[in-house]
């Protein structure tokens, strides 16, 4: 089995591909759902082309239900308001029961959905249990190698066995982080980027993306996705850093007030008044200190520098190892020698106890940080559980109950009245738990610093005192007061030199400390930015506007030839005419044509710039407003146009007539047409 693992993260990793300039893109090969039913197994399969390819089948026939196999097995249901692993996404045909050929029910005793995928020279088939199984596995098969593997379907996080994770890696595309309301960061998931190629008929012709921070309390993930498609990185690092800076500012300003702090403290060990002011905008200050020096800041100030300060030590040191060299009565004075053991001993015994505290305390803050991170965790459960039961916002697997702590199901949680003012209780008595040891963790790191400096003093004094005894041991001659003090002015000296040192390197680490939390906070400053990846990705914005524009046109909006000069993409991506939204003009079936103008020129514009597409562009039912002859004819008219330039690849399933199949079949359209009653059908045992 551990072997089996090894082999099939291999596949994932070092699988040859073909691709755009991005990297490798995901083609779908098919897809379809099978199982056994009560009259034996069944199955239903749609094929999918390169390039462009029109499916076209009478309402009805099941082209809906390969597109949900396709969701389904690439972890889409949270899209659609779904919970995790919930299979509601599938008709009563695929969980239940489906109707044979002569119109009899069957009952479905289990199902699975699979999609077959290529990337490059590489396939994978993928598949999901429905009915019958775990719904919550996905399998992944690698035809030419044989190999199998079962990963954990949606997750993200796990990256040793969830599918999104594996997915990512096995496409080229890379993982991107978006910043939550509380500062963290969370990864772009698939279903994030979905609504940008994966075009469903109940929920994908919708602004769907408007609805994904209250599912996964990311921000602004609407505007990171598309520029992640586009390969928009630096906006996208701009993005979170700016993010970080808004939602961190008080921390930010904490990191610095802290630093303030220390090196006050430093200059006060040693006697001097130190002023390092913080107050003031954050980003103003960050620029100051860009160039500011603290050994510069101490010479200036306290005529202190260590070059000077060693000169002076070291030549003393010698001058005071002459004297003592050129002494003839050095002497070992019993007393002096007894006194300096029993110091020596004393200054041992108080170093191992100071040790002993710090050791405690360290104990004692590392338990308590770990119950105090799991008083967050049991609050922020409670919280999205709450949040789940009242607002029906969230998706959770499992949660952890606030009164007992077991983990339970969400679904069976009952928050009646009685129980929310519990829970409420609880969190607010959790909180104040929190604050406490916040409170506590801060007040041992005071002391730990505290008990850290008085170690380092007696640590020095130490030294001295052995040194100095060793001087006392050595002498062989008869010592006078005036060679022991000689002696011990030396070991001062030696002291004051490591003082000096320990001075230097102390200032090295508190400036390495400032320049880190400049470059963070000035990452942010557009004079920091590279002015020719801003350009860049200018350019690919301008094309992508441009692009969606003449591809709006080309579908025949009804408004937009009216408004073309004025629309424009505002800061969010949202396409504008003018001060009004696009989507606010036109009939109801120039919704759909705006939507799939948007999403193709991101597929089109992400190919040729070397974007994060994953390469393909699916399209549920384009007409679904049953358009006049004027508006079929010029969607015939578009598809035919297309079909000369595609790239990636596009499938769209509809409806179409039989002079209109004709017309773009002349023309060079890859035409699918679905002639059977219905997808899922018995099949033949082998």
């Amino acid at each position: 089995m551990r072997l089996r693992k090894v082999c099939a993260q291999a596949a994932f990793r070092e699988s040859p591909h073909l691709g755009h300039a991005g990297g490798p893109v995901i083609n779908l090969v098919r897809a379809g759902v099978s199982g056994d039913s009560e009259y034996g197994p069944f199955q239903g399969t749609l094929s999918f082309e390169a390039g462009l390819q029109v499916i076209t089948g009478k309402n009805g026939y099941g082209k809906s239900l390969s597109v949900s196999a396709v969701a389904w097995c690439l972890g889409l249901e949270p899209m659609f308001g779904l919970q995790r692993n919930d299979p509601s996404i599938f008709p009563e045909g695929a969980r239940s029961q489906f109707l044979l050929e002569s119109g009899k029910p069957s009952k479905v005793i289990h199902s699975h959905a699979f999609v077959e995928m290529s990337f490059g020279n590489e396939r994978a088939i993928v598949r999901r249990a429905i009915t019958g199984g775990v719904p919550g596995r996905v399998e992944v098969e690698f035809p030419a190698s044989g190999v199998r593997r079962t990963l954990i379907a949606g997750s993200m996080a796990d990256s040793a066995g969830g599918f999104q994770a594996a997915l990512f890696k096995w496409a080229g595309l890379p993982v991107a982080d978006v910043m939550t309301p509380t500062g963290a960061t969370a990864s772009l998931y698939i279903e994030n980027l979905a609504p940008l190629f994966f075009l469903e008929q109940r929920e994908g012709w919708s602004e769907l993306q408007n609805l994904q921070i209250v599912r996964y309390r990311q921000l602004e993930v609407g505007e990171a996705a598309i520029e992640y498609i586009l390969g928009l990185n630096h906006r996208l690092t701009q993005r979170r850093v700016r993010q970080s800076a808004e939602l961190g500012q008080r921390r930010v300003k904490d990191e610095l007030a802290a630093w303030s702090d220390r090196v006050k403290q430093l200059a006060a060990e040693y006697g001097w008044d130190a002023d390092i002011p913080t107050r003031g905008d954050v980003l103003e200050w960050a620029r100051r200190y860009r160039e500011f020096k603290l050994n510069d800041y101490f010479a200036q100030s306290f005529g202190w520098t260590f070059k000077a300060e060693h000169e002076r030590l070291t030549s003393l040191a010698g001058q005071l190892q002459k004297r003592l060299n050129s002494t003839t009565e050095l002497k070992a004075s019993d007393a002096a020698a007894a006194e300096a053991s029993s110091k020596v001993i004393n200054l041992k015994h108080a170093i191992h106890e100071k040790q002993q505290q710090i050791e405690t305390l360290r104990t004692q803050r590392s338990a308590q940080t770990e119950v105090l991170e799991a008083t967050k965790a049991r609050i922020q459960s409670a919280e999205d559980l709450t949040r789940l039961k009242r607002e029906n916002i969230g998706v959770l697997d499992t949660a952890e109950c606030p009164t007992c702590h077991s983990l339970i199901s969400p679904e069976k949680f009952d928050l009646h009245e009685q129980a929310a003012s519990t829970v409420g209780a609880y969190i607010a008595a959790s909180r104040r738990d929190a604050d406490a040891l916040r409170s506590a963790l801060n007040d041992a790191a005071v002391t730990l610093q505290k008990l850290t400096n008085e170690i380092r003093e007696m640590e020095q004094t130490y030294a001295s005192s052995i040194r100095f005894l060793k001087l006392m041991n050595d002498a062989g001659t008869p010592a006078a007061e005036g060679v022991a003090e000689l002696a011990a002015r030396i070991l001062n000296t030696e002291r004051e030199l490591d003082r000096a040192r320990s001075l230097a390197n102390r200032l090295s680490d508190l400036q390495a400390e400032l320049e880190q939390w400049c470059a963070r906070v000035l990452s942010t400053d557009p004079a920091k930015n590279e002015r020719s990846e801003i350009e860049r990705e200018n350019r690919v914005v301008s094309e992508f506007t441009s692009t969606f524009k003449s591809l709006l046109l080309d579908l025949g909006h009804s408004e937009a030839v009216h408004v073309i000069d004025d629309v424009h993409l505002d800061d969010r991506y949202v396409p504008m005419a003018g001060q009004r939204r696009l989507r606010s003009l036109g009939s109801a079936s120039d919704q759909p044509r705006l939507i799939l103008a948007y999403c193709w020129a991101l597929l089109e514009v992400a190919l040729k710039s070397g974007g994060n597409h994953p390469g393909f562009l699916l399209a549920d039912e384009p007409l679904q407003q049953n358009p006049d002859h004027e508006h079929r004819e010029s969607w015939c008219d578009f598809l035919a146009a297309q079909a000369q330039r595609q790239t990636g690849q596009v499938i769209i399933l509809t409806s179409l007539k039989p002079d209109e199949i004709k017309k773009l079949r002349g023309k060079g359209v890859a035409i699918t047409e679905l002639r059977e009653q219905h997808l899922l059908k018995l099949v033949d045992r082998e």
